[in-house]
């Protein structure tokens, strides 16, 4: 039974007893979101929201987040974010592009599965979005 449920049936015993009840009223409740605030550099622990172009060292296109319509948000310095990509990232502003050198296995951003082996260099050019500052209590 739902808490509405057991305050309403509370209430309705309640009623027939002379008290004066107000029946509770069904609120919805608003998921629980860490706030974030909008920065001018990121560093550590930022979420970084960015578009991304891969290419092969002979200068192919292997992969295109803005061609495909989903920018990447990563959170600088967590456990599964490449420490390279964090290091790149560190100080980026909205707005601007940042290039790096990245061997593929030390990427691991869902769909982007080049042709080439995994150790093969690449060239990731990446766009900032935009850069959030979470206030985690």
């Amino acid at each position: 039974m739902s808490d509405w449920i057991a305050a309403v049936t509370m209430g309705l015993g309640l009623l027939g007893s002379g008290t004066s009840v107000v029946a509770p009223q069904p609120v919805e409740a608003a998921p629980v979101t860490p706030q974030t605030t909008q920065v001018e550099e990121a560093a550590p622990g930022d979420l970084v929201t960015f578009h991304f172009v891969a290419t092969t060292t002979k200068g192919r296109e292997v992969a295109n987040s803005e061609r495909r319509g989903m920018p990447y948000t990563v959170r600088l310095g967590a456990a599964g974010t490449p420490a390279t990509l964090t290091e790149s990232l560190i100080g980026a502003k909205p707005g601007e592009t940042r290039r790096t050198g990245l061997i593929r296995a030390d990427v691991a951003m869902p769909g982007l599965k080049p042709a080439q082996g995994t150790s093969d260099p690449m060239t990731y050019r990446m766009m900032v979005l935009r850069v959030q500052r979470t206030n985690r209590s």
